[in-house]
């Protein structure tokens, strides 16, 4: 979102327009379309893999496990604001994306996001426990 304020000018309905926002409503269609091929990311267990011993020590995700850390954190600057990471079969891919013209009004915008949410509820319950 641009800015708040657009978002809060509209109606609270406005996705409901199918006249204006004909793309939103169709659920077979996703708002995100991909462009060019799929390709690996870096990530530090790749470099750890190349020779570099201290890429074993990286933690960027600390409410992923230990044991994961080198798998899902990608090496600064591979990854762009218009790429969209998947997971597939214990690799991590990137792929360039663009929304979709008219899917939303003027101003707003969505973006696909890099999302764990089963680690970060297990790793927040672990943080709400009572100490002893």
């Amino acid at each position: 979102v641009h800015s708040g304020k657009k978002l809060l000018d509209l109606s609270t309905n406005w996705f409901e327009d199918k006249t204006k926002y004909a793309i939103y409503n169709q659920k077979d269609m996703a708002l995100q379309k991909y462009e060019g091929t799929k390709s690996k990311v870096q990530t530090y267990r790749t470099l750890y893999e190349n020779g570099d011993k201290e890429a074993k020590d990286v933690k960027c995700m600390y409410w992923a496990p230990k044991d994961y850390q080198m798998d899902i954190c990608t090496v600064e600057g591979t990854v762009s604001s218009d790429d969209v990471v998947t997971l597939e079969n214990g690799v991590l891919y990137k792929q360039k994306f663009r929304l979709r013209k008219d899917v939303f009004p003027p101003g707003i915008n969505s973006f696909p996001f890099f999302h764990f949410q089963e680690w970060k509820r297990v790793y927040r319950s672990t943080q709400l426990l009572m100490s002893q």
